[in-house]
């Protein structure tokens, strides 16, 4: 016979919403100056991954990988 377990739920919670223009503003692609700005304004020494490559080296090569860093960033959002 299982163990009969006491589940939290969300019955009579109200979550706060937003307006259809700012919902709209959530879901549009990033820009590539917006993606650009967000890579100069971090600390170059922070790592993306456990692979060692930092914001340092992405500033340092961006002629040659804004393309596929905004493509990765776009798909992930």
């Amino acid at each position: 016979m299982e163990q009969e377990r006491n589940r939290l739920t969300l019955d009579g919670v109200h979550f706060k919403t937003i307006n259809e223009c700012d919902n709209i503003s959530l879901i549009v692609d990033f820009e590539v100056e917006e993606i650009k700005e967000a890579v100069w304004d971090y600390d170059g020494d922070k790592c993306l991954r456990l692979d060692g490559y930092n914001f340092t080296f992405v500033k340092t090569n961006w002629h040659i990988l804004h393309e596929d860093f905004t493509k990765v960033v776009q798909e992930f959002h």
